[in-house]
């Protein structure tokens, strides 16, 4: 089986790695190169580096739509085109060039959260579950046939890059079925039912901003949605507050009187906890946190060094 493989983000290496075992992977498509970081180097995406490593052709147009591209890959004969989180959405006279197919492995279990941002989204509503699909490539997005899916369970403190890490190994096991079924002719397609379909866009800043008005459960989702990667984020004597982790905190003490109005005020810091009240009136202990020009610190370093007192309130 030769692949032709699309994607992006540094961890879709592993993805890489498993197509190897199953066959030669005979191309990669990948962004370019962009300046990254407090120095603006140059970062390689770790497609590209590991297309390098392993003497497979490489290419990094700024749009998949770019005329050259499908002259460039149309000699590679692939058999199979699979594309993670490539961050593009493909033309047809890239996706039908494989012989068999394209297939896109998503972080979800569709039609739920088709779109950009999958994982934030099934944390963000606190569902249970969530999983992978992989399903065809259409035009339209993340709307094609399914053809294998695995399921992946949301513990009640996961965060981001749990729930991250779980999803990759779901779906590095439900990628060699899926190659299997393909290679051998057969593979089930099913439609995904358009009236259950659910949407998740790009996140931007204002989407991480907690509204301390909300109830405690969806301030904490919130907070496990973005953290490790974008992170909630709030304001703090003036100045933006990072919150990376956070828990509930029991409700079965006088902490637990408070009303609407309290939401985002301090009402406990000492002895490592960091407590604020939310509009439900219920407590979130804040784990770790990052102030505006330092560094992520844990509650108890933060009630050291920043000194916040109780009354003081996130806005």
């Amino acid at each position: 089986m030769r692949f032709l493989f699309f994607g992006s983000p540094d961890y879709t290496e592993t993805y890489l790695d498993c197509l190897a075992t199953l066959g030669n992977v005979v191309g990669v498509i990948t962004a370019p190169d962009r300046p990254s970081g407090r120095g603006r180097g140059m970062h390689r995406p770790g497609p590209a580096v590991w297309a390098d490593s392993h003497g497979v052709p490489c290419f990094q147009p700024e749009s998949p739509r770019d005329p050259g591209l499908v002259e460039q890959i149309k000699p590679l004969n692939a058999d199979l085109g699979v594309v993670v989180a490539y961050g593009r959405i493909l033309p047809r006279s890239v996706f039908a060039l494989p012989r068999l197919e394209t297939i896109n492995v998503h972080f979800s279990l569709l039609p739920a959260f088709r779109g950009a941002s999958p994982i934030e989204a099934a944390l963000l509503c606190g569902t249970g579950q969530t999983g992978v699909s992989i399903q065809r490539i259409v035009e339209a997005l993340d709307a094609g046939d399914v053809m294998e899916s695995e399921t992946v369970r949301i513990a009640t403190d996961d965060h981001f890059p749990e729930l991250f890490g779980k999803l990759v190994a779901a779906g590095l096991a439900a990628l060699p079925r899926a190659v299997s079924a393909l290679e051998n002719g057969t593979a089930v397609f099913t439609p995904q039912p358009a009236p259950e379909a659910s949407h998740c866009g790009k996140i931007g800043p204002e989407m991480r901003r907690i509204d301390w008005s909300c109830p405690a459960g969806t301030v904490y989702n919130r907070i496990r949605a973005f953290a490790g990667h974008r992170t909630a984020w709030t304001t703090f004597r003036g100045n933006k507050f990072l919150i990376h982790r956070a828990r509930p905190c029991p409700h079965d003490s006088a902490l637990a009187r408070h009303s609407a109005a309290d939401g985002g005020l301090i009402v406990e810091a000492a002895r490592g906890e960091l407590l604020v009240a939310c509009g439900d009136g219920q407590i979130l202990s804040l784990l770790e946190v990052q102030p505006e020009n330092r560094k992520r610190m844990s509650a108890a370093d933060c009630i050291n060094g920043v000194r916040p007192t109780p009354g003081e309130r996130f806005e």
